[in-house]
């Protein structure tokens, strides 16, 4: 009999690379007529029909025109979920800072155009479907056992380091400026 080959060891994908995040354009928002806290938001994502989607930010966003017109970044890759009621179909990404005291959508770069896929460098994969998308102690995970949050947060975490150094750069490149200005 042949001897079988051990089987190749899968490349590990990040599990970020698994979340199908695409630039979202919010046309409309409303008040959920049952919750304090979510906003109702039909959004464009590049396809026949925007998604409807309830995000719990009604305290960071208190009127509908804040929403309105606003480019975000949505999980799409999520199974439908009922949030009071309201069939949300996907997730709008945010960051905050550590006592959630803020909350702001993470925009999208200023030329993206809805449907567009966001990835960050090195996390390039086909996105899981929605199926493939776990839910495990309340949050969803690709079965990996890192969950999206975790990633989310790492996300958040590289972002905000390469706005810090674009901050950085354009602080010392007006520095510059101002010191050639006074010769």
């Amino acid at each position: 009999a042949a001897k079988k080959e051990p089987a190749a060891v899968a490349e590990e994908v990040p599990p970020f690379a698994l979340l199908d995040v695409r630039v979202g354009k919010i046309v409309e928002a409303w008040a959920h007529p049952d919750s304090d806290k979510l906003w109702c938001e039909r959004i464009d994502v590049g396809e026949e029909e925007p998604r409807e989607i309830a995000s719990g930010l009604r305290a960071y966003y208190p009127t509908a025109d804040l929403l309105e017109g606003r480019s975000v970044l949505v999980v799409c890759n999520l199974k439908e979920a009922k949030l009071a009621g309201f069939k949300s179909n996907g997730m709008v990404l945010c960051a905050s800072n550590e006592d959630k005291s803020d909350v702001k959508f993470v925009d999208p770069p200023a030329d993206s155009q809805p449907g567009e896929r966001v990835v960050c460098e090195g996390m390039v994969a086909e996105p899981a479907t929605s199926n493939q998308m776990k839910k495990k102690n309340g949050k969803t995970t690709n079965g990996t056992k890192a969950n999206v949050q975790d990633r989310k947060q790492e996300m958040m975490a590289n972002i905000s380091s390469k706005v810090s150094a674009a901050a950085d750069a354009a602080e010392a490149a007006l520095m510059e400026w101002q010191t050639h200005a006074r010769a």
